[in-house]
């Protein structure tokens, strides 16, 4: 039998960067943001063809832009040349930002759109194509060409929803940066930035996978999410853990014999295992539900999940899916979690074999885990023969 199991998300590479491109002054392109599909800096005329960012040229071209925004745009009657040293460091530095996004982002790369407002929407988009294109954008009355690049939106994020340290990078007036940019981070700077990024990225995308890491959101729908409920899925992903750590140890027939016959003296012989490294439970309910843990485990559990939610399962024998061929499809991505199918497989036909010899009353238990606990997966599941 085979299981096609499809759950939207992203595939992000191992050297995806996210940034932070600030719709103009006063946040005034946001709609052109939005409705064009594009992001763009507040450069009016720009032309960044045959450019070579290195050279006195590109000093000067931004220059000419950043004087017409601010006399046709902006129309600061009180703007007046600074001395021309500082002129002259403030030009170069808007240089390295426009820099950032024209020729240092890259196609895949994941960029925030902020709003005005703190109970405002976050946009999130991913960059199309490493292609400059230019449109014509209205400012002021009149209408200017904009060097842009192309996105699609992925998500819409409530700004409240990020953690303060990042809500107050979204709200800086650089026209764009790298999220981690600049953070104080010392010796641990490698490391934090990591940090620092996957939370952006668990609070601004739903579900992703990136390097060996999956993390997956789904609906929490319960109005009073219990003690009990936690505990049922906990419980689902500790045997899912334990079970790969017998694979690993090669002991998984003394994992299924130990597991029927007291399952908690079992948990016991694996103490050594961090559950808590192997697996990050993030919830919030009504709202979501988030696992974040090896690309392995955790697309085991959305086979899993989504066969008890979406198939009747009890209605088939454990002899129908011993040879189990599994097809995991994230977002329009069919091959990135190739490495990981062969695992994948094989850690649900050791799953169902282990909870084979009480095979009606598991595929109860597996039902109300997904019924009563409220967790709702996304994952569309077919069966074929």
């Amino acid at each position: 039998m085979r299981i096609v199991a499809k759950v939207e998300g992203l595939i992000l590479s191992e050297d995806t960067s996210v940034y932070v491109c600030r719709p103009g002054r006063y946040f005034r392109y946001v709609d052109d943001f939005l409705d064009a599909n594009v992001v763009f800096l507040d450069f009016p005329g720009l032309n960044l063809d045959d450019l070579d960012w290195d050279s006195e040229d590109a000093f000067g071209r931004i220059a000419a832009s950043r004087l017409r925004r601010i006399n046709e745009i902006d129309r600061d009657v009180n703007y007046r040349p600074k001395e021309p040293a500082v002129e002259e460091a403030v030009v170069r530095r808007e240089t390295t930002i426009a820099r950032g996004l024209y020729d240092t982002a890259k196609k895949d790369d994941i960029v925030l759109v902020p709003s005005s407002g703190f109970l405002s929407d976050v946009s999130v988009a991913r960059i199309k194509s490493n292609r400059i294109v230019y449109r014509e954008i209205e400012a002021k009355g009149d209408v200017y060409r904009f060097p842009c690049r192309s996105i699609e939106f992925v998500e819409s994020v409530p700004t409240k929803d990020f953690d303060v340290p990042i809500i107050r990078r979204l709200k800086t007036q650089t026209g764009f940066f790298d999220v981690t940019e600049h953070l104080s981070l010392g010796n641990e700077a490698g490391r934090f930035k990591e940090a620092f990024t996957n939370r952006v990225l668990e609070r601004a995308l739903g579900t992703y996978v990136s390097d060996d890491k999956f993390s997956l959101r789904l609906k929490a729908t319960k109005e009073k999410f219990s003690s009990d409920d936690e505990f049922e899925i906990q419980s689902f992903f500790r045997r899912l853990i334990m079970l790969q750590e017998a694979t690993r140890r090669h002991e998984t027939e003394e994992f299924r014999r130990r597991l029927e016959a007291n399952e908690v003296f079992w948990e016991r012989a694996y103490r050594d295992v961090n559950f808590n490294d192997s697996l990050v439970l993030d919830i919030a309910s009504p709202g979501f539900l988030r696992w974040t843990s090896t690309k392995t485990l955790v697309a085991t559990a959305i086979v899993l999940l989504g066969m008890f939610a979406n198939l009747d399962v009890s209605a088939m024998s454990p002899e129908q899916l011993e040879n189990l061929e599994v097809v995991l499809q994230v977002g329009d991505d069919e091959d990135g979690l190739l490495d990981c199918l062969p695992d994948v497989e094989r850690h649900v036909q050791l799953y169902i074999k282990n909870i084979a010899s009480d095979w009606h009353n598991a595929c109860e238990q597996h039902n109300k885990l997904v019924t009563e606990t409220g967790i709702v997966p996304e994952v569309e599941v077919t069966a074929e023969e």
